[in-house]
């Protein structure tokens, strides 16, 4: 016998059926706090051919990779570390604990120590202001750097205060004139003093590690001689496979995505025109996991499938070059390095013109780009390559093709693809006839 229940008997039911769901769907918006956990770390600022990359190298990394023949800062500090999984690496909270560890570093081969070192004052120098090239200076010039740099921040905003001061008294005097209390021409304004590009950070003590192409172990001694927990690790040392030439190309037709060509055996393929702009830079293939370990050591799954590749870098620019354009194997223009400018549709609709940058016609302004710019409006081969200033001869490693691709009407392809539905209906149509007439 099946058996009843009253409405209120069902209640109970309900409600014990609607926890259960809501909890099933209810997301904690709490935040994610991962475990930090305090480690003896290596923090490292490895050159990277054009420029310093930070990365640290946590105590599950057993190696760490970095250039031949040339300066690198190496650190063993204290810090907390934790696993961030969103972006599968372990982050350092040097804000929250940065101690830098007493001792000497040592260098082995094999099992034999090479090299003893000892921290060195060290500073970062920046000409062109933070975002340039990089500088690293050493030693007692390290010191000479800042204090430079310091002098000239003290004159500058010296500058600043007289600029003020001055600005007061001219818009006094500007007040009086107006007002008809002085008589006399409108002096002019003061000039805002430029703030120097320069840029030196303060110096600190590193050990500073040169060596050549090789493999190495590195380990951190206390002052009693006593090895540091955590300080035990493989060093590759490694250069680059071949050096070359490589371009970053931009299309007209969408300047604000740039491809690179960097090697030899690319091909670039327009239709009937085409305008690209070049900017050239010096290149080194190197292989792709060690390079990527440079400034991804932190992150444990970076350049893994990677390990035999071999990859292009774009390193510090050309500038004491012509190029060349070539139509079937005959020099058809000789092009410099020139500014340009990117002006916008005026109004709101979209839209934008390369053009030379002048500096009358923008005297506010700055070239967007600087650039050897190509036009070609006829099908056919070509060849752009670059011609050394100092010796007027090729540079074999910058020689590119360039080949048209005829623009054929591709409408009979939709014709194709009728085709089988044609087919498909008459076979129906036929099949269908074959059936007995009749009533259903």
């Amino acid at each position: 016998m099946k058996k009843k229940y009253s409405c209120w008997g069902k209640l109970p039911i309900i409600i014990l059926i609607g926890i259960v769901l809501l909890g099933s769907i209810t997301i904690s918006s709490g935040a994610i706090v991962p475990p930090k956990k305090k480690e003896l770390v290596y923090g490292l600022s490895l050159f990277n051919g054009k420029e310093f990359a930070s990365t640290f190298c946590p105590r599950s990394a057993d190696t760490i990779f970095m250039l031949a023949n040339v300066n690198n800062v190496f650190s063993f500090k204290r810090t907390e570390v934790y696993y961030w999984p969103i972006t599968e690496e372990y982050m350092a909270d040097w804000f929250s604990l940065n101690e830098d560890t007493s001792g000497t570093m040592e260098i082995l081969q094999g099992k034999k120590v090479i090299k003893v070192l000892e921290k060195m004052k060290h500073t970062y120098v920046y000409p062109q202001g933070y975002f340039g090239p990089t500088n690293l200076v050493l030693g007692d010039d390290a010191e000479k750097e800042y204090q430079a740099y310091k002098k000239k921040m003290d004159e500058y905003w010296d500058a600043v205060s007289q600029y003020y001061k001055k600005t007061d008294e001219w818009r006094k005097i500007v007040n009086e004139i107006v007002s008809g209390k002085r008589k006399g021409k409108v002096p002019p304004e003061p000039e805002r003093p430029e703030p120097p590009s320069l840029y030196v950070v303060e110096p600190a003590l590193a050990f500073i590690l040169n060596l050549p192409e090789g493999e190495y172990s590195v380990r951190v001694k206390d002052e009693k001689g006593r090895l540091r927990i955590g300080s035990e690790k493989k060093l590759v040392a490694f250069t680059h496979m071949k050096e070359g030439i490589g371009y970053q190309i931009i299309p007209a037709e969408k300047w604000t995505y740039p491809v690179n060509c960097d090697d030899l055996r690319q091909v670039i393929y327009f239709t009937d025109k085409v305008t690209l702009f070049l900017k050239v830079f010096n290149t080194r293939q190197y292989n792709e996991y060690q390079y990527v370990k440079l400034s991804k050591l932190h992150a444990p799954f970076s350049g893994k499938g990677r390990e035999y590749g071999k990859g292009w870098v774009q390193l510090d620019s050309r500038k004491d070059v012509l190029c060349q354009l070539l139509k079937d194997g005959k020099v058809v223009a000789t092009i410099n390095e020139r500014p340009y400018y990117v002006e916008q549709s005026p109004g709101y609709a979209l839209g934008y013109e390369i053009v030379d940058f002048d500096k009358e016609k923008y005297p506010y302004g700055s070239p967007t780009f600087e650039a050897t710019k190509i036009e070609v409006d006829k099908p056919g081969r070509y060849e752009f390559r670059l011609i050394d200033n100092k010796d007027g001869k090729v540079l074999s490693p910058s020689i590119r093709t360039m080949r048209a691709v005829k623009s054929v009407h591709a409408n009979f392809l939709y014709l194709l693809t009728i085709f089988p539905l044609v087919i498909g209906g008459a076979v129906f149509g036929w099949r269908r006839s074959l059936l007995p007439r009749g009533p259903r």
